[in-house]
């Protein structure tokens, strides 16, 4: 999955800070149309000091129109 706001969000905010909650995308899936994703993170680190793996957890929260 290439979601070009999530890549952004990663290389910017995960490395100033350690993690965040409730940041919100939208992507144009190919197969399933447009979606709102709220998205949490947290790098997990090492006694090194390097990060050795990002937790992502996705929801979705589109609301559809009736």
């Amino acid at each position: 999955m290439d979601i070009p706001a999530l890549r952004e969000l990663l290389e910017t905010v995960l490395t100033r800070s350690r993690a965040f909650d409730g940041y919100r995308v939208e992507h144009l899936f190919p197969r399933i149309g447009q979606r709102t994703l709220l998205l949490n993170a947290r790098r997990v680190v090492g006694k090194d000091g390097e990060t050795r793996l990002i937790l992502l957890a996705f929801e979705e929260s589109t609301v559809s129109a009736s």
